[in-house]
């Protein structure tokens, strides 16, 4: 985006640069997680069904009949393992996003602060309105509040 337009500093032009790659890498790793989650939960459903159906009602309660019938079904091990998988990759995602969270946050914040103070080459409040409502309505980024 043009930045010049607006009059602003080439510091607060990367910035606001910053901001919205920021924004747009959360909002990326935010649509990925419910697919995680999908995955993980249809494979942990379908282990759970075929565990209970092949393995616990045929071994009568015994934990080494249950072990072997397990280890020696290759679907169960695979599907297992996919769950497990499934599992860790979605925990990550959930850091990745509470990690670009806190940058985003962080940075947003340092941002008001930086409008509100003299950041502006003509340090106009008309300026602040302008660049905080051009964020607000094409990248959805709150520019106005810090919380």
């Amino acid at each position: 985006m043009k930045w010049s337009e607006l009059n602003l500093s080439e510091d607060t032009s990367k910035m606001l640069d910053e901001l919205q790659e920021r924004k747009i890498k959360l909002d990326k790793l935010r649509s990925s997680l419910p697919i995680y989650v999908m995955v993980a939960a249809c494979l942990c459903v379908y282990f759970t069904l075929i565990f209970y159906r092949t393995i616990l009602i045929s071994s009568g309660g015994n934990v080494m009949a249950m072990l072997d019938m397990l280890l020696a079904n290759r679907y169960m091990v695979f599907s297992l393992l996919g769950c497990i998988t499934f599992v860790m990759m979605m925990r990550n995602v959930m850091s990745k996003i509470e990690t670009a969270k806190k940058k985003y946050e962080n940075l947003r914040v340092e941002t008001i602060d930086k409008l509100d103070h003299s950041c502006l080459i003509n340090s106009d409040s008309q300026t602040r309105d302008q660049v905080s409502s051009l964020m607000k309505v094409k990248h959805d980024i709150n520019l106005v509040y810090k919380n």
